[in-house]
């Protein structure tokens, strides 16, 4: 302990004692992110802000010496304004690199398997394309299992507390997610599967944006149904070729994926600077609305142009607006979802995940008497017309959705 130490009143380094935080699931900070993840002697904040980025502590008399009166306000306001501005832009540019990254990989596979399972069958036989998805979702499940490891910040807090509590011989430390540490298996099961489905049919932010992703993504599999029927029955495409359409949308995908992870943490971050250095989740779904307008582009194009035979290429190239808009679509949403539900994040998304599949399932049964009915020009452009009605959605939670945030109160 040196004489800085105390004149300031502060416990010697080795005195003091160490305080874990939760690593934070979101953007917003929930009440259980602002304590610490173990109840024991706090820290002043200044403390804290000094050890959470390794830096070294502020001598606030010193400051007081050369800096007077209001000018020392001026001072410290802004020092916290850019280190305000300089932990959002680390977190949120490392959730979107995250989200961005699953994106990309699970968005190529609507692209990349109609082309392998029309070679596929083309060569050794249709029955094979489920065998080989089959053998590779065992292996895959069997590494995930195995592999995986935890990393949720309720769950490694909580076994964190126990070990400590162990190890001490004590009882009285506590998780700030203390509550779930006295439920039974099967009522944070029941919770589990509960959750999601409150979060869906009771929240208008979860309800109406999973809504428009599943939509868009139904649409997308309603799509893939005509391709096959149109490049092989109206151009004389053969199976291996047909797949080799599915590429277009892959470009559009890239495209969007490109454009997303130039503009989005730029955006987030200019936003924020806008709005006094406060991140609110809703900036994420500015770019999203940009993207919402290339939709529609798809299917009055493809519709019409495969409607009058118009040449091949221009159908294929009719699909990169859809494959372009569908990410820009997808990832800043979904990205929101996680930031307005911190601490139910994987609810929020399990809510999301569940009507999309569903829809994406059950629409494209849908396909064949449709297009019988109006034929590929009207047909499509129904669909066009529905994307063009849905574009406000985004612009809409964009400017009232904090409003809905802090008017939920229904208990997760």
């Amino acid at each position: 302990m040196d004489e800085k130490d105390i004149e300031r009143g502060q416990p010697a380094e080795e005195s003091r004692p160490e305080v874990h935080r939760p690593v934070s699931g979101g953007g917003s900070t929930t009440e259980a992110d602002e304590k610490p993840a173990v109840q024991r002697p706090k820290k002043t904040s200044e403390d804290d802000d000094a050890s959470d980025h390794g830096e070294p502590d502020i001598d606030h008399d010193e400051i007081e010496e050369t800096v007077p009166g209001h000018e020392l306000d001026v001072q410290l306001s802004r020092v916290h304004d850019i280190e305000s501005l300089r932990r959002i832009e680390t977190r949120e540019s490392i959730k979107s690199k995250v989200s961005r990254v699953l994106t990309a990989v699970s968005r190529r596979s609507p692209n990349v398997g109609p082309l392998i399972g029309g070679f596929i069958a083309e060569t050794i036989g249709w029955r094979w394309d489920f065998w080989i998805v089959l053998i590779v979702a065992v292996i895959v499940t069997a590494l995930i299992e195995f592999l995986n490891k935890e990393t949720s910040h309720r769950v490694l807090i909580e076994r964190k507390v126990a070990r400590l509590s162990k190890e001490l011989g004590r009882d009285d430390l506590k998780s700030c997610y203390g509550s779930a540490q006295h439920q039974s298996k099967s009522r944070i099961l029941l919770n589990g599967l509960v959750r999601p489905t409150k979060m869906l049919f009771l929240s208008p932010l979860v309800f109406f944006l999973s809504l428009y992703i599943a939509f868009v993504y139904g649409v997308l599999y309603l799509l893939f149904t005509t391709i096959p029927v149109v490049f092989e029955t109206t151009y004389g495409f053969n199976v291996g070729l047909t797949g080799l359409v599915y590429l277009a949308l892959g470009v559009g995908n890239l495209g969007g994926w490109a454009v997303v992870t130039f503009l989005s943490d730029k955006s987030v971050i200019r936003l924020a600077k806008a709005n006094d250095g406060k991140f609110e989740p809703e900036m994420r779904l500015a770019i999203s609305i940009f993207f919402g307008f290339f939709l529609p582009i798809t299917f009055f194009w493809y519709g019409w142009c495969t409607h009058y035979h118009v040449h091949w290429a221009s159908a294929v190239i009719s699909l990169i607006p859809y494959g372009f808009g569908i990410v820009g679509i997808f990832l800043p949403i979904t990205t929101y979802l996680v930031d307005c539900y911190p601490m139910y994040a994987a609810s929020a998304i399990a809510a999301n995940t569940v009507l999309r599949s569903l829809v994406g399932a059950l629409l494209p049964l849908a396909g064949s008497s449709m297009y019988a009915s109006l034929g590929l020009g009207w047909g499509n452009s129904l669909l066009g017309f529905i994307c063009v009605a849905m574009i406000p959605l985004p612009i809409v939670f964009y400017r009232y959705g904090a409003r809905l945030r802090k008017a939920q109160h229904f208990k997760l």
